[in-house]
């Protein structure tokens, strides 16, 4: 956990602080030097509602920045299609040496703000492991080429997690039709 005293209340100066506190995370992420700054860049620019408001607000004595574990559990139409465990930073303002949860964001490690809802931020707060649900997956269209090749994906993930809940209920047969379809027509026999 870092964090700094906020001594002068001007928005660049508290931009200054912050920068320099996270050169120590995004060093350890980024060997080189200018992927590191644009990293920075970027959370500074997803922190901007709390240096301004730490610029303004005169009861609040700090930042406090620790690292957080960030999950995202994407799904699609009711079913979990995978999760993604990631590392993300968690910047909070101080008062009275304290961070209360209405005063803290994450960011991603590569700046970007992590769209937490009050909710997920509040039940990840106490320790820094955040999860988040994310539906946009299963939200693809097929206009774009990529969307396409995404559909496909996850229509057949979709397949897969089917076939292993009812072979899981007994259905032996289930498995058979993903099988040979990943061993191709190669004279590929399967009997259960």
């Amino acid at each position: 956990m870092l964090g700094f005293i906020i001594e002068n209340r001007d928005p660049d100066a508290i931009r200054g602080q912050l920068r320099e506190q996270l050169s120590n995370f995004f060093s350890v992420f980024y060997k080189k030097e200018s992927e590191a700054n644009a990293a920075i860049d970027k959370t500074l620019s997803s922190l901007s509602g709390l240096i301004d408001k730490a610029a303004s607000d005169s009861t609040i004595d700090g930042f406090d920045i620790r690292l957080a574990q960030v999950a995202t559990q994407y799904s699609a139409g009711g079913s979990s299609l995978a999760s993604i465990l990631g590392i993300g930073v968690e910047a909070g303002l101080s008062r009275d040496g304290k961070v209360s949860v209405d005063d803290t964001k994450v960011t991603d490690v590569a700046g970007d703000a992590v769209p937490l809802t009050d909710k997920e931020l509040s039940a990840g707060f106490a320790q820094a492991r955040y999860t988040r649900n994310d539906s946009t997956l299963g939200s693809a269209s097929g206009g774009a080429v990529g969307d396409e090749r995404l559909q496909k994906v996850l229509d057949q993930l979709r397949e897969t997690q089917d076939a292993l809940n009812r072979f899981r209920q007994g259905e032996t047969g289930a498995l058979k039709p993903l099988l040979e379809r990943l061993m191709g027509n190669s004279g590929f026999s399967l009997s259960a």
